[in-house]
């Protein structure tokens, strides 16, 4: 199994390094700065890293863009999105639908990715050879009950 580092190189798993979270364990709730709700490592809802967590994270550079886009029920404290967002800040966008980014206004929407399981999806390597390189993934944040809703949102700007 393989996967990109910060600089876009492979790198095996086996050569991934892991670091200790004894820092970690010394931290304790704060109260977040923005919205005064204590939290432990990061507000989910201002998007933010408690003080002191931030030099401990590691913060990534992606190879390709991303783009999450939230369900309006989805709970943000239930949400895997914002851990995205946090590490690879300049790589990923976070929406709240219904408020979302037009696709159709972009240059690169050619090489923009909806990630969703269908029965007509194709391969990675299919799209490539069809559009180019891919530039930017756009993933849906919702359970299976919203995403039918959110979809059709959704594709009124692709």
């Amino acid at each position: 199994m393989a996967c990109c580092s910060e600089e876009g190189a492979r790198l095996e798993v086996n050569e991934l390094k892991l670091s200790s979270t004894s820092a970690l364990n010394t931290l304790s709730k704060q109260v977040c700065p923005s919205c005064s709700r204590k939290r432990m490592f990061f507000c989910y809802d201002c998007r933010i890293y408690m003080q002191g967590v931030e030099e401990l994270a590691p913060h990534l550079n992606l190879p390709i863009s991303v783009d999450i886009i939230k369900h309006p029920r989805e709970k943000n404290g239930k949400s895997t999105a914002l851990h995205c967002v946090l590490i690879a800040p300049t790589s990923t966008r976070l929406f709240d639908a219904p408020n979302v980014f037009d696709y159709r206004t972009t240059d690169d929407r050619r090489n923009t990715v909806l990630v969703y399981p269908c029965k007509e999806a194709i391969s990675i390597r299919e799209f490539i050879s069809r559009n180019g390189p891919i530039r930017r993934f756009v993933f849906l944040d919702a359970t299976w009950f919203q995403v039918r809703n959110h979809l059709t949102t959704l594709l009124s700007v692709l």
